[in-house]
């Protein structure tokens, strides 16, 4: 209790930006209640401004602009933020007393007129008490491929959320997954044109870095360069994409990214959010990332792209020493870090290990095991439950099996609830929500959770249906030309 009481006046004083004063403390407070916007240039702000910014963004994500309130009485985000951070919402509830008089406008029995209200709510009917399986899947998947194609912008993107134009390309890349595994490429498929779109805006956003009050970049003496992930999925919508339709646009597309993902591999192994050194937080690298960067390497590798044997080599030394060598992946090779395996590290480093062809060698096994084993121990992630949601499911159908059938047991429910009536998959509450006060799916937004509980529901191939994503599971290979 003491421990969570301190989290919570952790997170009050970051909300409030704690400690400022005077002009610094207007700054912060002017940058908040604008949705991220400074009162002047950046270089003008208070230093004292300019962190408590950082943390906040780091913490809760970019504030939103705070609207006039007709109603005093109605709460803000940020007043919810802060009376949540407070730990106010954790007391139990008073006792509810209603006495006669409290409602004097209420209808009494036997008055007023009945009115008839037609309300249109989507049925599923019976396929979806089984929404994993058969006609309820593909419900689900149809479902959810309308509702990225009615969201997609004019340019090919979507609405900025969390990191700016580097989010939005990872949006975009998982979006385009899942029309290709839906059955769409850029000439076929009823989604074609999207996929056209989504590659046009991939391939002209990836590696942007936004100014400050979206994101990233190098600010007040911090690295907040995150444009790995950008390059990750860029690569494996490009790369699965031009497996099942190659064109010359696509395979030169590849190879630059290809390449940029060796170049920023960091002299551990690893990889890192992004190039620069220690980030914010003083750390490095993170093995979430150094699974989608092997699977983007793998995938560019198949379209011809050569990837440096020392590089592969560095790579695997490297996993290998972030595991206690069960297979499973550890958060990164650090002391304190290392050897405490997790199903979503795990399973990309497993996917990247199968695109590059590395699955039968003794590490490839190894972490294929791990992964067959843990495929349902989804909620034993950290940051973002989706991105785990999304990297042992896709794992789990490459493997089959019990391992699928040990990942739905685990997430049907969560599905299950986190699908909306209009076709979209919201995010969803778990342990680290509830002991941080944040949730970084709600802050990365609907596409992010749409798109990617869609790619899970979506992935494994049909004999007579969808084609999924074979090459990204490994189940197929494009051997490029020597």
């Amino acid at each position: 209790a003491a421990g969570q009481r301190k989290r919570n006046e952790a997170l009050r004083d970051i909300a409030v930006g704690s400690g400022l004063q005077g002009g610094a403390k207007a700054q912060f407070e002017s940058w908040k209640s604008s949705g991220g916007k400074w009162p002047g240039s950046y270089t003008s702000m208070s230093p004292g401004a300019i962190r408590a910014a950082q943390e906040y963004f780091l913490r809760f994500g970019k504030p939103s602009a705070a609207p006039r309130r007709a109603d005093p009485n109605q709460m803000t985000m940020e007043e919810l933020q802060q009376r949540q951070a407070a730990g106010e919402f954790d007391k139990e509830p008073a006792e509810l007393s209603i006495k006669p008089g409290d409602f004097p406008d209420a209808v009494k029995p036997g008055e007023g007129k009945p009115v008839k209200l037609d309300v249109a709510v989507p049925v599923g009917g019976k396929p979806m008490a089984k929404p994993t399986k058969a006609a309820g899947r593909t419900q689900l998947v149809d479902a959810g491929l309308a509702w990225l194609a009615a969201r997609q912008a004019g340019n090919g993107g979507f609405t900025q959320t969390l990191s700016g134009p580097n989010g939005a390309v990872v949006q975009t890349a998982l979006a385009g997954l899942a029309w290709i595994a839906g059955g769409s490429t850029q000439q076929k498929g009823p989604y074609k044109d999207h996929v056209a779109r989504a590659v046009t805006f991939v391939t002209a956003n990836v590696g942007k870095r936004p100014s400050m009050g979206g994101g990233e970049g190098m600010r007040g003496g911090s690295n907040w360069n995150q444009t790995n992930w950008g390059v990750a999925h860029a690569a494996i919508f490009l790369g699965e994409l031009h497996a099942h339709e190659p064109t010359p646009e696509l395979k030169r597309a590849l190879l630059d990214l290809g390449t940029s993902l060796v170049e920023r591999q960091e002299q551990s192994g690893g990889w890192a959010h992004g190039p620069g050194g220690p980030n914010a937080l003083g750390y490095v690298e993170l093995n979430i990332l150094t699974g989608l960067a092997l699977c983007g390497m793998g995938l560019a590798r198949q379209a011809g792209c050569k990837i440096a044997q020392p590089a592969l080599d560095l790579a695997d030394a490297y996993l290998k020493q972030s595991s206690n060598g069960d297979g499973g992946v550890g958060y990164s090779h650090k002391p304190g870090q290392r050897g405490q395996g997790n199903i979503g590290r795990s399973a990309g480093c497993w996917l990247g290990y199968m695109t590059l062809g590395l699955g039968k060698t003794g590490w490839g096994q190894k972490m294929k095991k791990w992964t067959a084993r843990n495929a349902g121990a989804v909620q034993g992630g950290h940051a973002s439950l989706m991105q785990h949601i999304l990297l042992a499911g896709v794992g789990a159908h490459a493997i089959g099996g019990k391992a699928k059938k040990a990942y739905w047991a685990a997430c049907e429910r969560d599905l299950t609830l986190a699908r909306a009536p209009d076709g979209s998959f919201q995010p969803r509450p778990w342990r680290e929500t509830l002991s941080m006060g944040s949730n970084s799916d709600v802050s990365f937004g609907e596409v992010w959770t749409t798109a990617a509980w869609t790619v899970v529901l979506a992935c494994e191939p049909e004999k007579k249906g969808r084609p999924g994503l074979p090459y990204w599971m490994g189940q197929k290979r494009v051997e490029a030309a020597k």
